[in-house]
């Protein structure tokens, strides 16, 4: 039986199987959205649109560093030292 760690790991690295593609299509989505939110940016746009997109940007960069987090062990390491 694998890991949670390697089952995360081998979802990551895997495009066979359809959470794996999910998983992959998922991060890349999130990368598209976050290059299309930086263009969109560069335009002037209501107060609105600028807080809106700002906060989904910032969404966005959590969620991968909180996936670099949790594949780099730093995670693990914290808690371990507890």
């Amino acid at each position: 039986m694998l890991s949670f760690r390697a089952k995360i790991a081998f979802y990551l690295e895997d495009v066979t199987t359809a959470i794996g593609l999910t998983v992959n299509l998922l991060i890349l989505a999130l990368i598209l959205l976050s290059l299309g939110i930086y263009v969109a940016q560069t335009y002037p746009l209501s107060a609105t649109w600028q807080m809106w997109l700002r906060q989904l940007d910032w969404g966005i960069l959590s969620l991968f560093s909180l996936e670099y987090l949790g594949s780099s062990g730093i995670v693990m390491q914290i808690i371990n030292l507890k």
